[in-house]
């Protein structure tokens, strides 16, 4: 995971469902890339947003299939080698939207793929809160439309895995 400002960043989101659209692009990213290619996940944070990006070196996604990606069961004509309900994404997308957020894709056959998750920051009251409350995930803070928070702190670029390292 690469931070460039190293700061913390807060994103307002259920820790569950952040936890299950992350592993999904992950799991994606992985199946999609080879062996010792490589994978790089990067969080920003500017102008009241913050944006997680997965990036990969994979088989990418025909530019006539993107505008179906976020379909319900729809797959990639060359992702068909590759096991898969085509679920997924569709997920990612309407829990992004359910927030206030957004999915952006940009993806080259055979160059690979860079999805984004673009979080509404966290408001100054929020923030305060979560600041005081440092060590602990917040499960209950009344005044988010969000109902859950969690903070999180970025890892360095050091700690940046490939698909040819083990990951848990």
């Amino acid at each position: 995971v690469h931070n460039p400002s190293s700061n913390e960043i807060i994103i307002p989101a259920d820790p569950n469902s952040l936890v299950l659209i992350i592993n999904n692009l992950i799991s994606n990213a992985l199946k999609f890339t080879d062996k010792g290619d490589s994978i790089e996940i990067r969080v920003s944070e500017a102008n009241d947003t913050v944006l997680f990006e997965i990036q990969d070196s994979g088989i990418g996604i025909h530019e006539k299939d993107l505008e179906h990606i976020f379909d319900p069961f729809f797959r990639s004509k060359n992702a068909s080698p590759v096991s898969g309900s085509g679920i997924g994404l569709s997920i990612v997308k309407r829990y992004m939207e359910r927030i206030g957020g957004d999915v952006k894709i940009t993806s080259q056959v055979d160059v690979g793929t860079t999805i984004g998750l673009v979080f509404p920051a966290a408001d100054a009251s929020e923030l305060k809160k979560i600041r005081e409350n440092n060590s602990e995930i917040l499960h209950d803070i009344p005044s988010s439309p969000y109902g859950v928070m969690q903070t999180a702190q970025a890892k360095t670029p050091e700690n940046t895995q490939t698909a040819s390292e083990d990951t848990p």
